[in-house]
Parts: C-alpha cells; structure tokens; sequence
C-alpha cells in the first residue's frame, strides 16, 4: 500500500472528512502528518522530520499507525447494504451458543432469506453449516447436510466463475499487446469451460459473468470456429443481462456493472452501424471516462472506449472538441503503468487526437515519452503499433535523422523470426514512408499509392497496424 499516494487521491471531501476523524480523535502527530503529505506527496517524510525533529524510528511508528488510520477510514465509508447482513452472518456463533434450538432455528431461517435475497452464497454456506448442526440429532439432518454441500459446490463455482473472468481478461490483454496464439488458445478455452460452467448451476450471477466474457470476445477477439460453446445472439444477451440488473438493483456488484453494459451497448451498436442507438450509451459514457479509466476495476478492457471516441469526433468531424475534451481529461486522469493495455492506450488515443489536429509535434513527444516508459519488448505487436505511428509523425514532421534512423531498425524487425508474420503488411508501409521522404517527385506520389494500396490489401487480420488512421490523407497531397 502506497500511503503517500493514496492520501494524495483522496477527493477534497474525503480529506476533510479523514482530517476532522483525525482532529476529533485527538491524534495530533497522524493529523499533522496528514496534513503534509496532502501538501508534498513527493517527499513527506524528509519535511515532517526537519519541521517536528522526530528520529526515524518514530517516524516510522507514526507512519504505521496513519496508514492503519486510513485503511480503516476508507473500510467505514462502504456503502454495501450487505454489510449489515454480513454482520450478522458474523455474529452466528453468539447465536448459536446462548439462544434456545428452536430460536436459532427461526432466527437462521430468517436470515436464510435475507441471504437468499441478495445472493450472497458464502453467507448462506455459514447458515446451512449451523443448520446442519442444530439438526444433527434430528430427522432434517440430512436435508441441511445437502443443502450445506450444494451451497459450498455453488459458492466455489462462483469463485471460479470469478477467477475464470479474470484470467480470461489477463490473457485478453497480453494477447492485445502481443498477437500470441497461445493467449488467443487459453482465451477460448476459458470461454468454454465458463459455458460448460453455466449449464451445472441455475444461476444468474454465473450467467452474467459469462455473458460479460462472451460479449466482450465476440466484440473485440478474432474467435476461431472451432470454438465448442453455445452460440447466443449478442443482443439477446444483452437484454437478458439488464433485465438481471434491474431485478437485482439493490445489488451492488450488479448495479456496479451498469457502466459496463453501457460500454458493451455501445460497442455492439457501432459495429452494426445502429448510430443513433449508440448515441444514448456514448453520451453516458463520455461522463465517465474518468472513472472508466481509472476506477473500474472489473477487469474489462474498458480503455477500449477511448478509440471508440476517437471514431466518433473524426466521423462527425469534431477534432476540436475532442482536443477540448483530452486537456480536460489530462487533468482528472493519473495512470500508473501497472495494467500496462490502460496505460499505452491512453496515451496513443492522446496521441492520436493530436494526429488528427495536425499537431503532430505534440503527438510525437507523447510517443517518445511512451516508449521510454514502457519495455515494449514484452510486448511485439504494441512495439511495431508506437514505432510506426512515431515513424510517420517523424516523416511528417520532416525530421529525416530521426526517420531515416527509426526506419532501419523497423526493416531490422521485420527480418526477424518474431516479426515474420507483419511482413506483408510492414514492408509495403515502410517503402511508403521511405518514398515520402525522399525519391524522384514525378514518381512519389504513385508509387506511395501502390505501396498503400499494397498494405491495405494484406492489412486485415489480427496483425493488423495502425488501424483507424487515414495514411492516405497525410501521405498523398489532395489534389492528386
């Protein structure tokens, strides 16, 4: 845990809040300190020293406890309404051991459908145990017995159901990053075994987090036909899944995942050409890009959404409120590198946005800074996407060093083993580029329309580069 950090993202009424916790409670040092950090989340600790004269083994004390302090400041401000459910689940034991059998029993009975409610099967797997053992002795035994192991298999089959989603999310973006079978094999197989899955348990919640897996892949994974799952139409998927929404509204993992659909919705309806449906999810979604970006953390590659917003301003041609609306972003977005997909997509969707402003030197300190951020040499298909874009920008801007010296380490490339499958689409667009920047005049301008013509032919499976940008436009002058 980050302290410094997490103080330092603390919204200006979360802060007050803390810092009143903290005066209330008389804890003068950690309100102090607070206070500090809050000012110079750099380097607090050298300025709490210097101003209060503390040893560093005090310090360290008191660092400890503020960090104890903000854990359980952040814990009170859960909103759930299982917490008070969970309470009670916690409290079976007092339950248990000073009420009467037949008590327990009713109050368990009671709780039984609270739980039953709001879907929480691990609480019900503690019910159905001391229902199990209240009756040990009695003729429901065996009927608590079953119901306890069939809770415990449905409870693991969510967990499972869970982890599947996040594996398959994991594999999604390294494949995204890097084009490797291997992924794009492991993403299949997860969608079959959550189908498979789906079909043991007479579960909604089990069906809304394959159908989360099954609409993201067929929206954005090149699935081969070999694929054993059970074929559904996206917009029946869809409907059946916010029809689950809305019937469990006081669900907070489910009313947490309106956001996704939302972006879901949207993609779909793009991809059929439904514009003026897609209009209603992308005026929701363009107020949540922030938190889209930066705070949804269900595993979903919703950074996606961002080329999604580029498309619409160049098809409405609107650059200039899409330049408006990267400023502000800029200021309300603070990516760590940790999900690296979030982080380069960000910044190429910046990127581009100066690209299609003609801003092209803005674009390029973006994609320089980028690529000496990241070690892209994880990653083959993102490192061909950024040196490519950073080449034109180089040829546009007619930094011919620069070009000429980025352009012979992208042919070194693509003699490589790794590279030989972006041969027949790289070849072509590096002859473009090299033929921009030099060569007979009388003959530039056809021969770099052969050479895109070229790359847009071999252009078109998952190895395809630089997608969504218009090369002729900035290639070939427009009166040619």
């Amino acid at each position: 845990m980050d302290l410094y950090r997490i103080i330092y993202l603390l919204s200006d009424k979360e802060y007050q809040e803390f810092y009143l916790s903290l005066k209330n409670s008389g804890s003068d040092r950690s309100r102090s300190f607070l206070e500090i950090i809050r000012s110079n989340p750099k380097n607090p600790q050298k300025e709490y020293i210097e101003k209060y004269g503390v040893a560093d083994g005090t310090f360290y004390v008191l660092k400890a406890r503020l960090k104890k302090k903000t854990e359980d400041f952040l814990l009170s401000r859960l909103g759930d309404d299982k917490l008070h459910v969970a309470h009670k689940v916690f409290h079976l034991d007092e339950l248990i051991f000073n009420q009467r059998r037949e008590k327990a029993q009713a109050a368990l009975n009671s709780l039984e459908q609270e739980l039953k409610k709001i879907d929480y099967p691990h609480g019900l797997t503690k019910v159905y145990m001391e229902m199990k053992n209240l009756n040990a002795f009695a003729k429901d035994y065996n009927k608590y017995q079953a119901l306890y192991r069939q809770q415990i298999a449905y409870s693991l089959a969510i967990d499972k159901a869970q982890d599947q989603m996040v594996s398959f999310f994991k594999a999604y973006d390294n494949f995204y990053l890097s084009r490797t079978q291997e992924d794009l094999k492991e993403m299949c197989r997860i969608m079959e075994a959550l189908d498979n899955h789906c079909h043991l348990y007479d579960s909604h919640r089990l069906y809304v987090l394959k159908c989360i897996v099954h609409i993201f892949a067929r929206l954005f994974v090149p699935i081969p036909d070999s694929l054993r799952c059970e074929v559904e139409e996206i917009d029946l998927m869809l409907q059946k899944c916010v029809a689950i929404l809305s019937e469990h509204e006081n669900d907070l993992f489910y009313s947490n995942l309106n956001l996704l659909f939302n972006f879901l919705h949207l993609t779909y309806y793009e991809k059929m050409g439904a514009w003026d449906r897609a209009r209603l999810f992308r005026e929701i979604l363009d107020y949540k890009i922030p938190e889209l970006i930066t705070l949804y953390q269900v595993h979903v590659n919703t950074s996606l959404f961002l080329f999604s917003k580029l498309s619409y301003h160049k098809r409405n041609g609107t650059i200039d409120q899409l330049l408006c609306d990267v400023e502000l972003m800029n200021e309300d977005i603070d990516l760590q590198d940790y999900r690296v997909s979030f982080y380069v997509n960000y910044h190429m969707f910046r990127a581009q946005a100066y690209f299609e402003a003609g801003e092209y030197k803005r674009a390029s300190d973006i994609l320089f800074k980028l690529r000496n951020e990241i070690a892209f040499k994880k990653y083959p298909h993102m490192k061909l996407e950024v040196e490519f874009f950073h080449l034109l920008l180089y040829v546009l801007l007619g930094m011919d060093g620069l070009a000429n010296q980025l352009h012979l380490a992208l042919q070194r490339k693509l003699r490589d083993e790794e590279f030989e499958c972006y041969r027949k689409n790289g070849k072509p667009l590096l002859r473009a580029f090299h033929t921009k920047l030099g060569g007979n005049p009388e003959k530039k301008n056809s021969r770099i329309s052969n050479y895109l013509n070229q790359f847009r032919d071999n252009n078109t499976d998952c190895f395809a580069l630089m997608e969504g940008i218009s090369l002729e436009e900035v290639l070939l002058p427009k009166n040619m």
